[in-house]
């Protein structure tokens, strides 16, 4: 989406050490960001998690991280990423 866009080519790409630099480019959409998690920007910056640019899901991850969980006994072993994504609405790579 075009929203995936632009998180992805503002924000990420103003991340340094770590942080977003928060200037005139990247205020706007951290502020959106601040404003629905009900976190201060100031706090938002050193939290910024990867999106793909085009809004595709890595399947191969998330399956990957249940069966991580499932291993240290965190997640009931009887599903897998398939059972649980709804591929319908879902960009996957």
């Amino acid at each position: 989406t075009r929203a995936d866009r632009e998180y992805h080519d503002v924000v990420l790409a103003a991340i340094k050490d770590g942080v977003v630099s928060i200037n005139e480019k990247t205020r706007p959409l951290l502020e959106i960001i601040a404003k629905y998690t009900n976190l201060p920007v100031e706090q938002v910056v050193g939290n910024c998690a990867y999106v793909d640019p085009d809004g595709k899901l890595d399947v191969k991850n998330v399956d990957n991280q249940i069966k991580w969980l499932q291993e240290q006994g965190f997640a009931d072993k009887g599903f897998d990423a398939n059972a649980i994504i709804a591929k319908d609405y879902v960009k996957a790579d």
